[in-house]
């Protein structure tokens, strides 16, 4: 069997492509068809697309090299390009790009992050985790979750390495260990992960549908400290409660004291918790803490009272990523409940 190949050279992200089939070798009939290995495709399903999924945590095919969350630096532009929707050429709008940090294909989030950063503590690199999750949460576009990795999810062979291509591994190194939430370091990863999705559901202005209200609504912040990236958002878009928003990603090994728009503002998202409800009001100058995320909003009617802050019944998020025509969900649930 021949198999062809082709090589094309330079910067290839955001590229379309698709193959030719030649389906009748007397006529010289072809069909162009998608490539069903692609990791992910146009909206319509019928082009492949080239699209750099590493930014946040490390190139999948170089498990040594580090990410915007992991200890990389100089990666701002790519990770505000990402956030506001327009991560290469081809996308024209936000509902064109699938944010996640990890899927089925390669190791999980939490081995990649183990395995760039052997040296990092266990806080550290659920720290790591996490700002990569707040990231994607509240960027433009839809976001996807790789199941289990709300639970810092990992596969280890017998041999106590890590498996970056488990499709013909046994339960043990596949399933998710469910028993890991009695731990309570998991289980609060599971809450930061359910109060990610309650603040996105409960925000519009997060799940904007045009290039044209992305630029209406949400400016990049140039942000003088090195790595750290920021985002001004203004409401005013239907089911709204938030007048603002403001953004603040940290993935510095030590925090950062940002100065806020004018005005009160209640924090929602910090390294530790995330939800609806307010964890505290600060104006001013804030500390951005090492390795973490701090989402703050104005409004009067912009926080929730009650408890609500990583408490949110079980919610699915739906991708399609034009992985063999398949609809990927993974639902964020706790141990015997969905």
């Amino acid at each position: 069997m021949h198999t062809p190949k082709q090589t094309k050279s330079g910067d290839i992200n955001g590229v379309y492509y698709t193959y030719a089939v030649t389906l009748d070798e007397k006529s010289g009939k072809t069909v162009e068809a998608c490539d069903p290995y692609a990791r992910t495709t146009g909206v319509n399903g019928e082009r492949a697309m080239v699209i750099d999924l590493d930014s946040l945590r490390g190139s999948v095919f170089n498990t040594g090299e580090r990410g915007y969350v992991s200890g990389a630096s100089k990666l701002e532009n790519l990770i505000e390009n990402c956030f506001i929707g327009q991560a290469g050429t081809w996308c024209t709008t936000p509902a064109q790009a699938i944010n996640y940090a990890s899927c089925h294909d390669n190791n999980t989030l939490y081995d990649r992050l183990q395995l760039s950063n052997p040296d990092a503590s266990q806080e550290d690199l659920i720290r790591m985790n996490n700002l990569s999750a707040a990231v994607y949460m509240t960027a433009q576009g839809i976001p996807f979750v790789h199941a289990g990795e709300e639970m810092l999810r990992t596969k280890v062979n017998a041999d106590g390495s890590f498996n970056e291509n488990s499709y013909n591994s046994s339960d043990e190194v596949n399933n998710i260990k469910w028993d890991t939430l009695e731990d309570e370091v998991y289980a609060d990863v599971v809450d930061y992960y359910k109060g990610l999705i309650a603040f996105r559901k409960a925000h519009p202005v997060l799940r904007l549908t045009t290039a044209e209200a992305v630029a209406e609504h949400v400016t990049v912040v140039d942000i003088e400290e090195p790595n750290i990236t920021a985002f001004s958002i203004i409401g005013g878009v239907e089911g709204e409660t938030a007048d603002a928003m403001y953004i603040v990603f940290n993935p510095n090994n030590e925090a950062k004291a940002i100065t806020l728009p004018e005005g009160k503002w209640h924090v929602c998202i910090n390294g530790e918790k995330a939800g609806t409800e307010s964890l505290e009001k600060v104006s001013g100058t804030v500390n951005v803490d090492a390795i973490s995320a701090l989402v703050l909003v104005q409004g009067e009617n912009a926080v929730t009272t009650g408890s609500s802050n990583g408490n949110t019944k079980a919610m699915e998020l739906v991708a399609y990523l034009g992985v063999a025509g398949a609809c990927i969900a993974a639902s964020i649930v706790k141990k015997g409940k969905r």
